[in-house]
């Protein structure tokens, strides 16, 4: 299905709501400022300071980049609460936005085309959900191989997990904050996609990885791989969207 056609009902579907939201915006008003702003395109109206613990903390502030072979790269931008995600397709055409706010435990998605953008507002983290979490690894051991990714040194092990199914890691010792940040909030992402792959990445016997590969898995994903493109620590502008046209739906409980 065109994805235009796709875009045109979701936009159609919620108009009617939508169009309530933006005359009167105090369904928003307790999102933090800087979704607020992203949202509607105004300045953030003043609220009381918030007393709920924050999720996580990032340690890691700064952008990566990742992809799944022959599959969608998605760009990070993090600092201490937040973070961005940017989603692109295999010619590199922006399909998805995913904004969090790790201090508030909210989840904006956002699709976007032409000059308009759907935006959907989701609690983060629900604890009575449950999340999927792929076991890769229960034991890693070492092959005894190295290779040089991204100017590091990475060391290879190979997993087994319970079924006997195998995963092959290159494991760094570069850039352990931000691994530590995704372990804690990537599994809250494994109904997003392609990002259900990125707990690979920081499996807990393996370690923080510049790149996993593994076959066809009996009880489990098919064949394929996931690696890190690019890793930038230091802060940058945040990325927003440009569209003049925004819609909203919300989904928070």
């Amino acid at each position: 299905i065109n994805v235009r056609i796709i875009l045109a009902l979701a936009f159609s579907c919620t108009a009617w709501a939508t169009t309530a939201s933006q005359a009167d915006n105090s369904n928003l008003r307790d999102l933090p400022g800087w979704m607020y702003t992203e949202l509607t395109g105004e300045p953030a109206p003043k609220v009381a300071k918030s007393t709920t613990k924050p999720l996580h903390t990032n340690a890691f502030v700064g952008t990566w980049s990742v992809q799944k072979e022959h599959g969608r790269r998605f760009d990070f931008w993090s600092d201490k609460h937040r973070v961005v995600i940017q989603e692109f397709d295999q010619q590199s055409r922006r399909k998805r936005w995913y904004f969090i706010d790790l201090a508030a435990n909210v989840r904006m998605n956002a699709h976007t085309e032409d000059d308009q953008a759907l935006f959907i507002v989701e609690d983060m983290y629900v604890p009575q959900v449950g999340y999927f979490r792929e076991i890769w690894s229960e034991t890693v051991h070492p092959t005894g191989r190295t290779e040089t990714i991204l100017g590091a040194s990475c060391q290879e092990l190979l997993g087994i997990d319970g079924n006997n199914d195998s995963t092959y890691y290159w494991r760094t010792d570069q850039h352990a904050k931000l691994f530590a940040d995704m372990k804690v909030w990537a599994p809250w992402l494994c109904r997003e996609g392609e990002l259900e792959f990125l707990t690979a990445l920081c499996d807990t016997p393996a370690g923080g990885c510049l790149r996993a590969k593994w076959p066809k898995r009996r009880f489990g994903p098919e064949a394929g791989s996931i690696s890190v493109l690019a890793v930038a620590p230091g802060a940058t502008p945040m990325p927003t969207i440009t569209a003049s046209k925004r819609f909203v739906a919300e989904r928070r409980f």
